[in-house]
């Protein structure tokens, strides 16, 4: 098989793994912070998707899927303040070291951190204005990520946007190359390859929604330059463009 044609789901991130060294691990979630601010675009896309079409400022819920340290919704909380606007965050992890983590980091006000599933949200029949997830899809398989999506169709009253990779043998060998200092201090470079070889593309995404159950709602799937994408589902009666 050529390289980056398909998914190569035969590669397992060394995070995953419930015997990988917990002092990279836990390097490698602190890092998580900086790499994030440096290649997930969520400025572009949080801007563009959320704070110019969501009406007049206020208060607004929000669900941080797999949110390892609330970093990036502490991030998205600041750029909200720009515009007016006041996000009350409950963000979801299943890692028992986020968990531990967790246990003493100091939250901003309205922050909330569980230690759970999606599908525990969804059970409860909570709902939230917005959702987000940071590098999430690409760990799950395809039925795995239908399961997902259908749970999230039903957590969103608003917007919600999963941001991730887009496989590409560029962007593989440019964040190889400039991880490459940290290479044997955390799990960061190895895994964040890996995750490049693992990741979709738009046009899979898509032919995956096509077979998801109908739900009150729409969905579309972006490319945001230079190799991401952004998995997005508008609830009819929520936000518009």
């Amino acid at each position: 098989m050529i390289p980056f044609i398909r998914r190569d789901t035969q590669l397992k991130e060394l995070m995953d793994d419930p015997q990988c060294d917990k002092v990279k691990l836990q390097r490698t979630y602190r890092q998580f912070r900086w790499i994030n601010r440096m290649v997930a675009s969520w400025d572009r896309i949080f801007t563009k998707e959320v704070l110019r079409s969501v009406g007049p400022p206020g208060t607004l819920t929000m669900l941080d899927v797999g949110c390892g340290l609330m970093d990036n919704a502490a991030y998205l909380n600041e750029l909200a303040g720009r515009y007016g606007y006041r996000l009350q965050v409950t963000g979801i992890d299943p890692s028992n070291v986020v968990a531990e983590m967790m246990e003493n980091r100091r939250l901003p006000d309205g922050f909330t951190y569980r230690q759970c599933y999606l599908q525990e949200i969804r059970k409860n029949g909570e709902s939230f204005d917005l959702v987000i997830s940071n590098h999430l899809l690409h760990h799950l398989s395809e039925p795995e990520l239908s399961e997902f999506l259908n749970d999230l169709q039903r957590v969103t009253s608003g917007i919600a946007l999963m941001n991730d990779l887009r496989r590409n043998v560029i962007s593989w060998a440019g964040f190889g190359l400039a991880t490459l200092p940290v290479r044997w201090y955390s799990f960061l470079s190895i895994d964040g390859m890996r995750s490049i070889r693992r990741s979709y593309r738009p046009d899979e995404i898509r032919q995956l929604l096509v077979s998801l159950p109908s739900h009150n709602g729409h969905w579309s799937v972006e490319t945001v330059f230079p190799f991401r994408m952004v998995v997005k589902y508008t609830a009819d009666g929520g936000f518009r463009d």
